[in-house]
């Protein structure tokens, strides 16, 4: 009886080393850390915030005509990952600050994520373009508190863009933006304006409502004098970029790449891109705007494939810096030993390991957070997702109907649909956004429009009172923006007809 049970004792042991693997291959198994979504400029949109200051951190959400992120979130959801719960979208005014970004509308996500997700200590950030700004005012933070893991940047203007150039030194929206961009930042313009000073010029509304702008201005030299030839040294510029100067001086790109696990980079090329921009000196008797030399011509070109169309690949990668300061050869004399025993460290291999830098061919600015799905998650190191995306398409037209008026809106088109607040999501490529506030601001938006006759009708309601109205259209051959005003009655109808002819570039 001895012998059997002596034969079967292994056999009686297996079950519980069977668990025992188990519990070990569990207990050894890394949690997956929540996943936050930042949005470039011009991704996140809260009407109260935006048009009247208000600190309404609930009601921020994607501008309804911006698919640049939908198809990250779609496929973040078909692989299992839940909204709010593994994956968050941190929401900013982009308008402001980047340090103050981070601080008010970032730390308030990452609370909350982990929060709900107990078993981290740390959060992965997903960053697109000036997201990736945000990132680094909070990694490179004094108050950072380590608590997140893995960076991934797409397209971030870590070196800044020439393309804003003309929009802070001379408030001027270049004609060569894609058409949404122009869409969205002329309508703020255009509500500033009527709302609060009908007087300002974009120079100054930019810089007063904006100047997260001049936080994208480029630490590379990037103004040629259109003349001699010389090229402008950012250093002898009057305006320059405070954040980035800051972020990337010293010690600030080490902190950002030991302030985390991994930092990858993914950037876009192959797509014009703006980098050297000719100016010349601005007329005698111009005291405000172009300070550092007027562009001519006046959109500046894009001349350079090695970019996203929005941002140069040298802009997106980070600099490496040199190895720590004991392993180069600056020690004193009486440490000089150190130096023949301790070997001189690359830059490239010492950092490797802590930064992924990784390009995308034929990769423009709005579809990298789609192009780029498989290498973020192979970079989050999530399983290859089952199904892809192609990068949504730019509308290459678009019609809008803006209104700051206590009126109800409808559009007759030319095939004889009505579009209101109601039926705008039965039609395709057709969006209604506006405030709470019936009688508040509001849009309707239509992509890649049908030419011909539009009918405006507009209902006074909430008692009347004064109007303003405006239709405006962007497209690739130009811009145009036609604005009325007046009052109305509640109750009262008025009637427009608007003739939408992309030929007709008249502003």
């Amino acid at each position: 009886m001895k012998k059997y049970i002596k034969q079967l004792f292994p056999l009686l042991l297996l079950p519980l080393f069977l668990l025992a693997v188990f519990s070990v291959g569990r207990a050894q198994e890394p949690a997956r850390d929540p996943i936050i979504i930042i949005p470039g400029i011009m991704g996140s949109w809260n009407w109260d915030v935006m048009l009247h200051n208000e600190l309404a951190l609930d009601k921020w959400n994607f501008v309804p005509i911006d698919k640049t992120y939908d198809n990250l979130i779609k496929t973040l959801e078909k692989e299992g990952l839940k909204k709010n719960k593994d994956f968050f979208v941190a929401f900013y005014d982009w308008r402001k600050s980047n340090l103050y970004s981070a601080q008010t509308y970032l730390v308030p996500v990452i609370d909350k994520a982990l929060s709900l997700n107990a078993s981290s200590t740390k959060v992965d950030i997903i960053a697109h373009s000036m997201g990736g700004l945000v990132a680094r005012s909070y990694i490179q933070d004094a108050n950072y508190r380590n608590d997140v893991g893995k960076l991934i940047m797409l397209g971030a203007p870590n070196y800044g863009s020439s393309d804003v150039y003309t929009l802070w030194e001379g408030g001027h929206v270049p004609k060569n933006w894609e058409n949404s961009q122009k869409a969205l930042i002329q309508f703020y313009l255009w509500y500033l304006r009527i709302s609060f000073n009908p007087f300002a010029d974009n120079y100054d509304l930019i810089h007063q409502y904006v100047p997260s702008i001049q936080e994208l201005l480029p630490t590379y030299d990037y103004l040629v004098d259109k003349n001699s030839g010389e090229v402008k040294p950012v250093a002898a510029m009057k305006e320059q970029n405070p954040l980035l100067g800051a972020l990337n001086f010293g010690i600030g790109i080490p902190t950002l790449l030991t302030g985390v696990a991994k930092t990858t980079i993914i950037a876009g090329k192959g797509e014009s891109t703006v980098n050297n921009i000719p100016v010349v000196e601005r007329d005698s008797g111009e005291t405000k705007l172009w300070a550092d030399g007027k562009p001519e011509p006046f959109d500046p070109a894009r001349n350079d494939t090695e970019g996203d169309d929005r941002v140069l690949l040298s802009s997106a990668f980070l600099q490496e810096p040199g190895p720590p300061l004991l392993m180069q050869n600056t020690l004193p004399k009486w440490l000089s030993w150190i130096g023949k025993i301790i070997p001189i460290v690359h830059a490239q291999g010492f950092w490797e390991p802590l930064l992924n830098q990784i390009t995308l061919d034929n990769t423009n600015h709005g579809a990298l957070p789609t192009l780029a799905i498989n290498t973020v998650f192979d970079a989050l190191g999530l399983s290859q997702p089952l199904e892809s995306f192609p990068a949504p398409d730019a509308p290459q037209e678009i019609l809008n109907f803006w209104f700051a008026s206590p009126v109800e809106v409808k559009i007759i088109d030319p095939d004889g649909n009505a579009i209101t607040k109601e039926t705008a999501d039965q039609f395709d490529g057709v969006y209604y956004d506006g405030e709470d506030n019936p009688a508040g601001a509001k849009m309707i938006i239509i992509e890649n429009p049908k030419k011909g006759n539009y009918k405006v009708e507009i209902t006074g309601i909430s008692g009347g009172g004064n109007y303003h109205m405006a239709a405006a259209s962007f497209t690739n051959q130009g811009d145009n923006i036609n604005t009325v005003e007046g009052s109305i009655e509640d109750g009262k109808k008025i009637g427009y007809a608007v003739n939408y002819d992309p030929s007709d570039t008249r502003s």
